[in-house]
């Protein structure tokens, strides 16, 4: 999360009069201005997915067994 709030005003610099077409969703036109928008948005599915990936929920106590 520090790491799209860090990028966010560099990626505004690099790329404010720069346009990005993305053809395959209709010519979908992105303007510099919104690159910081996507890459955070992107960043942020990311740092949600990936506690989905690699930790695991521990096993359930079965209702059962009697201690």
């Amino acid at each position: 999360m520090i790491a799209a709030a860090l990028l966010g005003p560099w990626l505004f610099y690099l790329f404010q009069f720069d346009e990005l077409t993305i053809t395959w969703l209709g010519s979908f036109i992105v303007k510099g201005i919104g690159f910081p928008f996507f890459i955070s948005g992107i960043i942020g599915l990311l740092a949600l997915a990936l506690p989905l990936v690699f930790l695991e929920e521990p096993p359930r106590k079965s209702e059962t067994s009697a201690p």
